[in-house]
């Protein structure tokens, strides 16, 4: 089945949102010219008050517009929505014009409780009644309220399977990152494992063997001693050559952060996300990779829920003895910050690794600051 992405949505959203307010304004025009005279009309259509209720429209559109592609800037375009309705309801005093409500409900809806929209539904059908004077505004006025309470409840569904498919695409996220970690710790462990069994197995073995040929060259006869000379030249360099193949297996046995944190944040709605990692930058402590990756992990998280922004930046390098990890973002969220389980849970994390968290919240967004020592890794590595 085909699916529809989110950039086509919002674009065939505002497609219809477009249609609907040139439709309601062209019949509100030929109604407005025909019957001129009737006290349903506040304005003759004259040149000045056209151009003025078409700016009204334009307005109600481009407050419609904020809501579709700002939604952290709803409000702006819910004020405009409503500013412009309410003179279009007070100018044109017939029903045509709550068509307009509906749409400025459907937004509405995503900002307020469900409890409240019984009340809040009734809004334009209020107003109307309060400018209207015709026979059938009590009629009009009850019907547009229904519609009004179905377009709300529409939007809130809507809503709804929107943040539970966005949850669980994030859980997908944190899924695949994980399972790559873990499958790059599983690689690195099982290089440790090789080239344990190769010093321990051959290389104390060949070490045996070339102390023998040591002896066998002193006892030997002369006829033989260039025989065993060459077998424990060999030996020798058998050995050579297997501490060296232990030694690449140890400086491959390293922690590709950067490959899991790139799954983690992919294509996230809502917000983008640098990752500024070098490429040969490497971890070979397990346990220090996934206190940085669960770090990123409940920062990035953290800047979903509560910045407010739509940028998040993720910078890990090596300074001195230490691993430093920065994740900042551009909310405007002027609340105090507060510790909740899973900065509590990175807090514990780090500090059990004798590390340290520091934040910087202002105007700008917040940064967190995770410091690592990695006197450790050195030793690993």
């Amino acid at each position: 089945m085909q699916t529809i992405n989110q950039k086509q949505s919002k674009f065939y959203e505002c497609t219809l949102a477009l249609v609907t307010c040139v439709l309601l304004g062209y019949f509100s025009y030929g109604y407005w010219l025909e019957f001129a005279d009737d006290n349903v009309f506040v304005l003759a259509p004259t040149a000045q008050a056209i151009l003025f209720v078409l700016a009204l429209y334009c307005t109600f559109f481009a407050g419609v517009g904020v809501c579709i592609f700002a939604p952290r800037s709803a409000m702006w375009g819910l004020i405009l929505q409503w500013t412009s309705l309410t003179l279009l309801l007070y100018l044109f005093q017939f029903s045509l014009t709550l068509g307009l409500g509906v749409i400025f409900l459907s937004y509405l809806a995503l900002k307020l409780p469900w409890r409240w929209g019984f009340l809040a539904a009734a809004i334009p059908p209020v107003t109307h009644i309060l400018f209207a004077d015709h026979d059938f505004v009590f009629m009009n006025a009850a019907l547009f309220y229904m519609f009004n309470l179905f377009a709300m409840l529409v939007a809130k569904q809507r809503e709804s399977e929107k943040q539970a498919k966005e949850q669980a695409s994030h859980l997908l996220r944190e899924l695949s990152a994980t399972q790559a970690l873990l499958t790059i710790t599983a690689k690195r462990d099982e290089r440790l494992r090789i080239a344990r069994d190769l010093h321990d197995l051959m290389g104390h073995h060949l070490t045996a063997l070339n102390l023998q040929l040591e002896v066998a060259v002193q006892l030997c006869n002369d006829d033989a001693k260039p025989a065993v000379e060459k077998s424990q030249m060999i030996t020798r360099k058998l050995l050579d050559e297997t501490r060296h193949v232990v030694n690449a297996f140890r400086d491959n046995a390293v922690l590709d952060i950067r490959t899991a944190l790139t799954t983690l944040t992919d294509n996230i709605n809502g917000m983008h996300v640098d990752i500024d990692i070098p490429q040969d930058l490497v971890i070979g402590h397990a346990q220090y990779a996934e206190a940085l990756f669960r770090s990123a992990q409940e920062g990035v998280t953290n800047a979903l829920k509560h910045s407010q922004g739509d940028y998040c930046k993720i910078s890990l390098r090596q300074e001195n003895l230490n691993w430093i990890m920065t994740i900042s973002d551009n909310g405007s969220n002027r609340q105090p910050l507060t510790l909740g389980n899973g900065l509590t849970g990175m807090i514990e994390r780090i500090r059990n690794l004798d590390g340290s968290v520091d934040y910087l919240q202002d105007g700008r967004g917040m940064t967190l600051t995770i410091t690592l020592p990695n006197e450790k890794d050195a030793l690993c590595a």
